[in-house]
C-alpha cells in the first residue's frame, strides 16, 4: 500500500489534453475535448431571443444539454457545475432577456467527465466570442486509501472511497478562485482541502492549455 504522501507522481499529473475549436459548422462556438481517455464534444448557440415562458427579466438564460447514456446523476452533477461556472463568467449585462444554449455530448466515458465538460464548455465559449470576464475549468481529485489522484480514469475511479469534482475561476484581475464543487462520498474536511488544494494547482495547466489553443487558432484565422 502506498504511504499517505503519495511519492508516485504518475497520480500528480493530468492526463494528456487536446482539442479542436470551430469544428461543428452550425453552432457558434465549438470544442472537441480528449481528456485521457475520455472524449466530449461541446456546441454553443447564441446568445439568442428567448421564449416568453423561460424569459427571466433582464437576466440571461442558460439552457444546457448534456447527453450521455449513464444515468441522471451525472447529468443533474454537469448542469450544476457547468451553470455555476457560466453564471459566475459571462458577463450578463450585456446580455439582458436571451438564452444561451449550451450541449455537450459524451463520446467516450475515461474518467472525469464532469471536469471534462466543463472544460470543453469554457473553450467553446471562448470559441464562440461571447463577452466573459475570465475562464474557468473543472478538475478531478479522487482519494483511495488516503492517497489523493489527481484526474483519476475509469479504472482508479471505480476503487476510490471519495471523488471531488471542482470548478475553478481565473482572470486578470482576480486569483485563482473555486467557484463550485461536488463531492461524492464521506471525507474529513483537512481531506477536502487538500484535494482543493492539488486540484487549484493543476487549474493553472489547464488554463495555459486554453490560451495556447486559443493562440494557435487565432493565427490560424488571421491567414485565412
Amino acid at each position: 500500500m502506498q504511504d499517505s504522501k503519495m511519492s508516485d507522481n504518475s497520480h500528480q499529473k493530468l492526463r494528456d489534453l487536446r482539442a479542436q475549436l470551430s469544428f461543428l459548422p452550425r453552432a457558434d462556438g465549438s470544442c472537441a475535448l480528449e481528456q485521457g481517455t475520455t472524449v466530449i464534444w461541446c456546441g454553443i448557440n447564441g446568445p439568442g431571443n428567448v421564449s416568453s415562458s423561460k424569459r427571466v427579466s433582464e437576466q440571461l438564460v442558460i439552457d444546457i444539454l448534456y447527453k450521455h447514456a449513464h444515468g441522471q446523476k451525472d447529468s443533474v452533477k454537469v448542469n450544476r457545475l457547468l451553470s455555476a461556472a457560466l453564471k459566475h463568467t459571462i458577463d450578463h449585462v450585456h446580455y439582458p432577456r436571451v438564452v444561451l444554449s449550451v450541449t455537450l455530448q459524451l463520446l467516450q466515458k475515461g474518467g472525469c467527465e464532469a471536469a471534462a465538460a466543463l472544460n470543453a464548455a469554457c473553450l467553446a465559449a471562448l470559441d464562440s466570442g461571447i463577452i466573459m470576464n475570465g475562464m474557468f475549468c473543472g478538475v478531478t481529485v479522487a482519494v483511495s486509501q488516503g492517497n489523493l489522484i489527481l484526474d483519476p480514469g475509469c479504472a482508479q475511479c471505480s476503487s476510490t472511497d471519495t471523488v471531488y469534482t471542482f470548478a475553478f475561476y481565473s482572470s486578470r484581475n482576480e486569483v485563482t478562485k473555486t467557484i463550485a464543487c461536488d463531492t461524492d462520498g464521506t471525507f474529513e474536511y483537512s481531506t477536502f482541502e487538500a484535494a482543493r488544494t492539488l486540484a487549484k494547482q493543476a487549474s493553472a495547466d489547464i488554463f495555459v492549455f486554453y490560451r495556447e489553443i486559443l493562440q494557435r487558432k487565432l493565427s490560424v484565422d488571421i491567414w485565412k
